[in-house]
């Protein structure tokens, strides 16, 4: 089993390796002259079935 200290140190580094990557995009979008743009996340989820209250 790993431990706490490892788990927290891969954590860390894939949020830094997220971050860097979403530095290179932000800067690959604007040479293209693209701006990013938020993706809307839907509040509502169709897909998922709802319990019926009794």
């Amino acid at each position: 089993m790993a431990n706490k200290n490892s788990i927290s140190q891969v954590g860390e580094k894939i949020r830094q390796a997220l971050e860097k990557l979403r530095e290179a995009m932000e800067e690959w979008l604007s040479k293209q002259g693209l701006t990013p743009q938020p993706v809307p996340i839907p509040i509502d989820r169709p897909h998922r079935k709802r319990r019926k209250s009794r």
